[in-house]
């Protein structure tokens, strides 16, 4: 009877105040809700990744018959070759120590925002020298494992940094292909299988493999990058520091402590110019400025240990008139650099 009663009571109550509860039940839903877009929009910060995106995409449709939308500099030109490679190896890690026969080490060079950018093979090229030289035997040298390790939101990027990579083990110069036939070999659409590619089992990113290299395809700010990179014994950042808005610069910062190994070496690439310098606003543009050395150290200071001396500015290269005018910038203009 107890049960019985109360399940009667229960049911006049309900009765008795069904509109009280139906309309405590739509502000609730009207609040979840609203309280849900608040909690994204807070969260969710644009970082212009899908323009990035479809610039990749179009590029890769049309290559190699197409002006890429980057500026893009010969091997000879990239910073890692300048002054015969002075700055690749003022970045390169020592190699570990070796204890016995059987021991095997990790090296490690982690490159954000790679993007198709030929510099990915540069870093491989010179790692695998050093370990063949610095290596007192064939054997030895077997026993390091190097990894160049990519992070890019573009599956087309990656996909056309493996297809050039292809070409030039084949001796095929991309220039002289016609377009349908880089098609009908490569760029097959949602066709995987001329990629070795791993899919990681807890966060379902795709992880593409070749030789030393291991690209991964995601937003550089997924929670798993950290844990997908592991560590890096050196970083090569490339203008990625100039292509993330500002107000990202602290969180990517955050990325590059976690992989970071102890003695890990940054060779930092970034843009500096004045905004409001540019005449054509409506020029293509993918750059935003970092200011000076102090922002660097504002950023990287616990990283360099809190010490200023251990953030140096290496070289300061103008842009050529080519790029100024790609930017909108006058001809003449003397108050932009690398």
């Amino acid at each position: 009877e107890i049960s019985t009663f109360s399940t009667s009571m229960l049911s006049s109550i309900f009765k008795g105040n069904s509109v009280i509860f139906a309309t405590s039940g739509l502000s609730l839903l009207a609040g979840g809700a609203i309280g849900t877009m608040w909690c994204y929009s807070w969260q969710y910060v644009p970082s212009g990744i899908e323009r990035w995106q479809q610039l990749w995409k179009e590029y890769r449709a049309k290559f190699p018959q197409c002006t890429s939308p980057f500026i893009e500099y010969s091997d000879e030109d990239s910073i890692l070759n300048l002054n015969e490679q002075q700055y690749l190896q003022m970045m390169a890690p020592k190699l570990p120590k070796l204890t016995c026969s059987a021991q095997v080490k990790s090296v490690r060079v982690f490159v954000p925002l790679c993007g198709a950018t030929n510099d990915l093979k540069i870093i491989n090229d010179f790692m695998r020298n050093k370990i063949t030289t610095e290596s007192h035997s064939v054997e030895e040298s077997k026993q390091y494992q190097l990894r160049v390790i990519g992070v890019d939101a573009s599956e087309d990027a990656i996909q056309l940094f493996l297809d050039k990579l292809d070409l030039q083990e084949k001796k095929i110069d991309p220039q002289q292909m016609a377009t349908p036939d880089y098609q009908n070999e490569y760029n097959f659409k949602n066709n995987y299988s001329i990629y070795n590619i791993d899919e990681d089992v807890f966060s379902n990113i795709f992880v593409y493999k070749h030789q030393s290299y291991n690209i991964v395809q995601r937003d550089i700010f997924d929670a798993s990058v950290p844990r997908l990179v592991l560590r890096a014994d050196a970083i090569y950042d490339n203008q990625s520091l100039s292509v993330i808005p500002p107000n990202l610069r602290k969180s990517y910062v955050e990325l590059m402590k976690k992989v970071a190994a102890r003695k890990c070496k940054i060779l930092l690439v970034t843009e500096r110019f004045e905004e409001d310098d540019r005449v054509n606003k409506d020029a293509a543009f993918e750059y935003y400025s970092v200011d000076d050395q102090d922002e660097v150290f504002r950023l990287y200071h616990k990283l360099a240990g809190t010490e200023s001396k251990n953030i140096k500015l290496l070289e300061s290269i103008p842009w050529n008139t080519d790029k100024l005018q790609k930017y909108g910038f006058p001809a003449d203009y003397n108050n932009a650099y690398t």
